[in-house]
């Protein structure tokens, strides 16, 4: 229960309590700030603020009529909701009324992760973000590799949705993502990337010799990098024509270390390509 709502319910129950002892009416109808008249519309759910109320309003032998008209709702509407939700041997009480609603609710749009069918799967996603597995890691394992007793899958977007709104708060999932961001960005608020390289020649664009693969000598290389923080970096290079791939793990991003790694490559695959022309 709210703190100001149980000091609120505090207080009447002591004026209450001092009106029975011969307090003037006057003074206590000045002092109960709950009396006054709410503005909320018909045909709508009752709150969980409006049961407190209630509640207090029957502790002092308040008419259920006299109720409607403050809370702005129909007679039949509080007789039904003081005769369903109360409990089988104690009085009215907002708890336990707001309980039984609940309950008797229908709520067809439960996440795939909150029902109680799908248990094992969110255990399973639970497991793997622990492990620093991105939610497309985990949505395409499940889609390809399909788990032993888990018969459904999800997708990454439920699975994001399921960390930053109805994940429990204790556990932090959140952490275990590349990013380790505490609150997700709107997808139409995000910012493109830029582009890093200037003035960059597509690929489409290279000499028709290098396309068709005539001649040894043209390499390809790229840069992957891996971990959960994006630390650790791999460079591949690959030799056109001898189809010749050499990986090296790098220290640093750094140009020089790169430029490096690439003239090692080179100068110790001339003996490979020149074994490969002989023959």
């Amino acid at each position: 229960m709210n703190y100001k709502v149980f000091f609120q319910i505090c207080k009447e129950y002591q004026l209450i309590t001092r009106f029975k002892h011969g307090s003037p009416l006057i003074w206590y109808h000045r002092t109960l700030t709950s009396n006054n008249a709410m503005n909320m519309p018909k045909g709508r759910q009752i709150t969980l603020y409006e049961r407190e109320k209630i509640e207090t309003w029957l502790r002092m032998n308040k008419e259920k009529t006299w109720i409607a008209k403050k809370l702005n709702r129909d007679y039949s509407v509080i007789k039904r909701e003081t005769k369903r939700n109360k409990g089988k041997h104690l009085p009215y009480t907002a708890e336990v009324a707001y309980a039984l609603a609940q309950k008797r609710a229908k709520k067809t749009n439960v996440r795939k992760l909150n029902k109680l069918e799908n248990i094992k799967l969110k255990e399973f996603v639970d497991d793997k973000l622990e492990d620093d597995w991105s939610p497309e890691q985990i949505a395409g394992t499940l889609q390809k590799y399909p788990v032993e007793n888990i018969s459904e899958t999800v997708s990454h977007e439920s699975i994001y949705d399921y960390i930053y709104h109805h994940a429990e708060k204790q556990k932090e999932l959140y952490s275990h993502l590349r990013t380790g961001r505490s609150k997700r960005q709107p997808k139409f608020s995000r910012k493109k990337r830029e582009n890093i390289i200037k003035n960059k020649v597509s690929i489409h664009l290279r000499p028709a010799e290098i396309a068709e693969k005539k001649e040894y000598g043209y390499w390809e290389n790229d840069l992957v990098e891996f971990g959960k923080d994006q630390s650790e970096v791999l460079s591949v290079k690959y030799e056109r024509k001898s189809m010749l791939c050499r990986l090296h793990k790098l220290e640093s991003k750094k140009a020089v270390v790169r430029w490096t790694v690439c003239q090692d490559s080179i100068l110790a695959s001339i003996r490979w390509i020149w074994f490969l022309k002989i023959n």
